[in-house]
């Protein structure tokens, strides 16, 4: 059976932070388009395109600037942690940085290091899912040391982005590869808290046990934002990509992966084909049927398959 793999990576912002060498789990990456029956139109081989496994790169996160309490001073204007809550102070020629709770607001407290926390966090020092730690205006992510704490964004699931501090708190900045790099926001999960239909926890970095949350979008009609397409990226889960513009039943090819057919289409048989409901008027508009495949690729009990080219 051929299978899809859709691979992402997280899409490493400014000061080298990243995400630690992880990829999928064992047979989350396979999701099956296999080959379509014969229609009376074509009997080639399904989807060819095999893209790599998913592999997260390595970044280095730099080391946090602690407060010097020996840097030396001649007024309380020459000394500044960057730290909002701490109070900075020139004392004896030396500056001086102490945490004071009352800078932050109702239930943080103060940490000379990373501002106003949340004491109540379970991790430490953040928590991606919960977002806890890290403060006002800064989001919980993954690095290659583990969380850490960075700006918040304010982009939301699936919009599009190029770097970690566009995505609201709980996101994370992925990109898809190969053939597009674009990035989308994509909300941080575990197995437990990437529940529905149609949704998995991917990529999980197996030490931190920390994932993506797949969107369980429909592949027909297709349900992602403009400009995406829903895909396969396990047997039983969906997802949504940034992909090109070339219109139903246009040649494509399989290698360049969903980069070249439009939203709602897939490379099947070096064709851009709709997908399609079995038994629908889903290929209505286009004067053909929608062809099973051979073997059958059946999600939340809706049999699916591809609108078969015109004669």
């Amino acid at each position: 059976m051929k299978s899809w793999s859709v691979v992402l990576f997280l899409w490493a912002c400014g000061g080298g932070s990243g995400v630690t060498d992880g990829g999928f789990r064992d047979g989350s990456t396979d999701g099956s388009i296999p080959t379509p029956a014969d229609s009376g139109t074509t009997d080639a081989e399904g989807t060819d395109a095999e893209l790599p496994d998913a592999e997260l790169p390595d970044a280095e996160l730099p080391d946090a600037e602690l407060p010097d309490a020996s840097r030396s001073c001649v007024a309380n204007s020459g000394c500044n942690d960057g730290v909002p809550c701490t109070r900075d102070e020139c004392r004896d020629g030396s500056c001086v940085f102490s945490p004071d709770d009352t800078l932050c607001t109702a239930g943080l407290s103060c940490d000379a290091a990373r501002g106003c926390v949340d004491p109540t966090c379970d991790i430490s020092p953040c928590d991606p899912i919960a977002q806890c730690g890290c403060g006002i205006g800064r989001a919980c992510t993954l690095s290659t040391e583990g969380f850490y704490c960075e700006v918040a964004g304010s982009g939301g699931a699936l919009t599009p982005c190029t770097n970690l501090n566009e995505c609201a708190p709980g996101l994370a900045c992925v990109r898809q590869t190969p053939g597009n790099p674009n990035g989308l926001c994509r909300p941080f999960c575990t197995d437990a808290t990437c529940t529905g239909p149609r949704r998995a926890c991917l990529s999980q970095e197996p030490i931190l046990n920390v994932g993506f949350c797949s969107a369980g979008c429909e592949l027909a009609p297709n349900s992602c934002p403009a400009g995406q397409s829903c895909f396969l990226v396990t047997d039983t889960s969906t997802d949504c990509f940034v992909v090109g513009t070339l219109p139903a039943f246009a040649a494509c090819d399989p290698a360049v992966g969903i980069a070249e057919c439009g939203p709602g289409l897939v490379c099947n048989t070096n064709r851009c084909l709709p997908w399609c409901r079995v038994g629908s008027s889903d290929c209505a508009p286009y004067g053909t049927v929608c062809a099973r495949f051979s073997t059958p690729v059946v999600l939340e009990g809706v049999e699916l398959g591809v609108c078969a080219p015109p004669a």
